[in-house]
């Protein structure tokens, strides 16, 4: 019980009891008693007032709590909330590395087209020395194959020098090692032993022009006494009938014994004798003997050269009549041919062909630009894993 109630039992009690002391008069009491239970009412008003008040805090901090999401829940809530931001992240590094490829495609475009620049640049005419060049190279391939294919010297030392002449008008320092190449070979081109080759070839050429007009062996081997001309003269001036028939049977006479062959000139077996028709195999077989004579002459080939014109003048006293100065001419210019010897050691001319075509090509070199080689790694940085990795690290 609380201190009040105390008091007031108390004073009931003394009120209940006889006034023993009714005569007596009473004694005062102190006032400090009843301020003393005051206060201590009211602490303990203040005391559930606090204690009601925490009840209700806590009571209501219980609600708050409960109406708090969870550890899961907000971790959820967090990954929903970063989602759209890294989806942003990785097209930012995918925009990053198509920019990378498209920049390195731009530098390459770049780099072709200043390369095709300058060999439009060239190609039109602005660089004068490149045609000098390319021409002088032409000129010294074809002195090559002049002297390979036809053994032609003089042609050779011909387009030699043409191209020393066009490599004096480009006048660059650099040319010095393909001018001294050029100059060897002149030198050994002059030291072959020449010969006419081209006065041969039009001398055989002239022979096969004269073959047409080349006598054959006649079929009975001599000729008529009297011509046929004379026997129509004849006929003209007498006509009486026995120089008719004497005519007549002399014609026969001829006819009949031109169908034989008789040789009175050599004591070799008799070969038979062909038709008249087959003339123009006989005329036309000596052409191609002459003609292989030309062939083995500018191929070099001396063997196959005097076998060749052997052959030829075999079939001239074999097939032709060997009297008259036509035939006799013939004979003495094929032996002046046969004493002509057509091998030549021709020397390698080579070497300033060669040291003009690796200048020209060292000089396309320093021309055009070099890519550079950093090109390659670059383009494997600018893949989207290798950015991605990148700006993960950062």
């Amino acid at each position: 019980m609380s201190e009040q109630e105390q008091n007031k039992t108390g004073e009931q009690g003394q009120k209940s009891l006889p006034d023993a002391n009714a005569g007596k008069e009473k004694p005062s009491k102190p006032r400090s008693g009843n301020r003393i239970s005051k206060i201590g009412v009211l602490g303990c008003l203040l005391g559930l007032t606090a204690i009601a008040g925490v009840g209700g805090l806590g009571w209501k901090g219980d609600q708050i709590w409960r109406q708090l999401p969870t550890e899961a829940q907000l971790m959820t809530r967090v990954n929903d909330a970063l989602a759209p931001s890294r989806a942003t992240h990785e097209t930012i590094l995918v925009l990053k590395a198509e920019l990378n490829d498209t920049r390195e495609q731009y530098s390459r475009l770049v780099s072709r087209m200043d390369n095709l620049n300058r060999k439009l640049v060239r190609l039109q005419g602005s660089d004068r020395s490149d045609w000098l060049l390319a021409e002088a190279e032409y000129l010294l391939r074809l002195a090559n194959q002049r002297l390979l294919t036809m053994r032609d010297v003089k042609s050779a030392m011909t387009l030699l020098s043409q191209a020393d002449q066009l490599l004096i008008t480009v006048d660059e320092y650099g040319l010095f090692p393909v001018r001294q190449a050029l100059a060897e070979d002149i030198a050994a081109l002059k030291a072959v032993e020449r010969f006419d080759l081209e006065g041969t070839w039009l001398k055989l050429n002239a022979l096969m022009g004269r073959i047409e007009k080349l006598p054959l062996l006649p079929p009975n081997g001599f000729k008529p006494d009297q011509p046929e001309s004379q026997t129509e003269e004849v006929l003209a001036s007498e006509d009486t009938w026995q120089q008719h028939l004497e005519t007549s049977a002399l014609e026969t006479w001829h006819a009949f014994t031109g169908q034989f062959r008789i040789r009175t000139d050599n004591h070799e077996a008799v070969t038979a004798l062909l038709p008249p028709s087959e003339e123009l195999y006989l005329r036309q077989n000596l052409r191609l003997m002459l003609e292989q004579a030309q062939l083995a002459l500018l191929q070099g080939q001396e063997k196959l050269y005097q076998t060749s014109l052997a052959n030829a003048q075999s079939w001239l006293q074999t097939w032709f009549l060997n009297t008259g100065p036509e035939i006799t001419a013939v004979h003495s210019q094929l032996s002046a041919l046969q004493q002509v010897t057509i091998l030549q050691d021709l020397p390698d001319i080579s070497r300033s062909v060669v040291a003009l075509k690796g200048y020209v090509d060292d000089l396309a070199e320093q021309r055009l630009p070099v890519t550079p080689a950093s090109t390659e790694k670059t383009s494997e940085n600018s893949k989207p894993g290798t950015a991605e990795s990148s700006e993960a690290g950062q």
